[in-house]
This record gives structure tokens, sequence and C-alpha cells, in this order.
């Protein structure tokens, strides 16, 4: 990210012609608002692209913040995109940061009906009510 920023800012490229190849072509997706790089799209407002610094802290916030709902990796990908956060490698991050956390490992208790009540069905009879 941050080469494409210094492209953007001040017109660096690398000197290898296929990374400036791909710079170019990345930047003009990227735009530069109040020295914070943005991502723009075509169905999406713009996402702020954060640092690898940062991920850490927005993949804490959106899975265990104030409103955790302990996704699993893509949908959590999905959410900090909804946050209004981009970076490259967010959907391999996402998953493996749902691996590493005790509470995503699969083993939260999934609801189910109780054995005790029954299930209700539909009576033989058109309108005949309900059955137990």
């Amino acid at each position: 990210m941050t080469l494409i920023k210094a492209h953007i800012e001040e017109g660096k490229l690398p000197e290898d012609p296929a990374e400036a190849k791909k710079i170019k072509w990345r930047s003009c997706k990227h735009t530069i608002i109040e020295g914070h790089l943005f991502k723009r799209g075509i169905y999406t407002p713009l996402l702020k692209s954060i640092d690898i610094d940062e991920v850490g802290y927005a993949l804490e916030e959106v899975y265990e913040g104030i409103a955790s709902q302990h996704l699993r990796g893509i949908a959590l990908a999905r959410k900090l995109l909804r946050a209004g956060y981009y970076w490259p490698t967010m959907k391999n991050d996402s998953m493996e940061y749902v691996k590493r956390c005790d509470k995503g490992t699969g083993t939260y208790l999934m609801p189910h009906h109780p054995n005790s009540v029954p299930l209700l069905r539909r009576g033989p009879l058109l309108g005949g009510g309900w059955t137990f």
C-alpha cells in the first residue's frame, strides 16, 4: 500500500518494469483524501486502505469488539468491507484470525430443539389446527 501511496503523491515507481506496471494499474483504483489512502469501487463507497500494523486492531475490533458476533472467516471479511476498511489480503487474514481465536474454533453451541418439547405438526384436515 505504501508503494501505491508513494506513486500517487510523488510519482515514484519501482525500478522493475513489471512491478512498476502493477503499481500504475493498482493506483488507478485509489485516491488520497487528507493524507489517507482510500480504494474506490464501482458499487462500494470509499474504503480506507489500512496498513499492516492496523490490520490486527481492525480484525479484533470487528470480531471481538462492542458488537461482537464471532463471525466465520469470509463473513468477517465482508463485515470489515461494510465497516469501510480494505487491505489486499483481507480474506486470508480474516480466515487465519478466526482459526487462531479460541471462540472461533467451532466448539460453540448450535441452537437445537430440546428433546422434551414436541414439534408442532399440521393436522390431517385442512384447517384442522395444530396437533401434538
